[in-house]
């Protein structure tokens, strides 16, 4: 992980890394030991200030290179057994939109979405995505205004976890 001086006026940023770089990675070599699906979600992706054109920087594919890690990992540990991994990866911003669906297009060795809109507007086809496979859903709004809880529980009775992150 990038040295914290490095996330200086983007704290929120340094969090979500730091959390791709340790929690992710434990999370799905937990599921991947007795499930052979998996489901990471993002509903705030960007990407924000990469500084990289291979966008190595951003939180998409911190989490992109740790799941393929540890899709490998289980692979070599358990003598074959493969595990199915999938990302839906949500932005609202236009831009920002358009650049994560060009840097996740190239992504081929699982399956990855981009998905534009707003987090609550896109929780029916969040559902449909993430189906009866395990899941790990994060919630890192930026300047978070608040949303309607109603909105979001069928996310929270999806099978797996929801982390919100409320930054303030």
């Amino acid at each position: 992980m990038r040295p914290a001086e490095e996330y200086q006026g983007r704290e929120q940023t340094y969090l979500k890394h730091f959390f791709l770089e340790s929690y992710l990675e434990r999370v799905a070599y937990n599921i991947g030991s007795f499930d052979s699906d998996f489901v990471y979600v993002d509903g705030f992706s960007g990407p924000w200030r990469s500084t990289n054109e291979d966008y190595n920087d951003t939180s998409f594919m911190i989490a992109i290179q740790k799941l393929r890690a540890v899709r490998d990992g289980i692979k070599k540990r358990s003598g074959g057994r493969d595990i199915k991994i999938r990302c839906l990866f949500i932005e609202k911003d236009p831009e920002a939109f358009k650049t994560l669906q060009a840097a996740t297009a190239a992504i081929t060795d699982f399956q990855v979405q981009a998905l534009h809109g707003s987090f609550e507007d896109v929780v029916p086809q969040i559902v449909k995505f993430v189906g009866n496979s395990f899941s790990l859903i994060f919630i890192d709004p930026t300047g978070w205004a608040g949303f309607a809880l109603d909105k979001i529980t069928p996310v929270l009775k999806l099978r797996g976890e929801v982390l919100v992150n409320f930054m303030v």
